[in-house]
């Protein structure tokens, strides 16, 4: 009863809201290929940027686990 009550109060909301997305969607010009061009060097950079930063960040991390290993274990020696 409780989601029966709630589909009626926000289903008018949600059916406007849906139909404005879908015509709005339609409504909208194709990019230009410059842009299309740029967003795509941005992200062919983006991903040798995260390509050169993924051995430094294994790095620290094992440093940290061996610091952290070290603080636990070293005092039992």
């Amino acid at each position: 009863m409780k989601y029966k009550n709630i589909a009626k109060r926000f289903g008018a909301k949600i059916a406007t809201g849906t139909a404005l997305v879908i015509g709005s969607a339609s409504a909208m010009a194709e990019l230009p290929t410059a842009i299309s061009t740029g967003m795509t060097e941005v992200q062919t950079d983006g991903l040798a940027m995260a390509d050169l930063m993924w051995p430094v960040v294994i790095a620290i991390f094992g440093a940290l686990l061996l610091f952290k290993l070290f603080k636990r274990f070293g005092n039992k020696i």
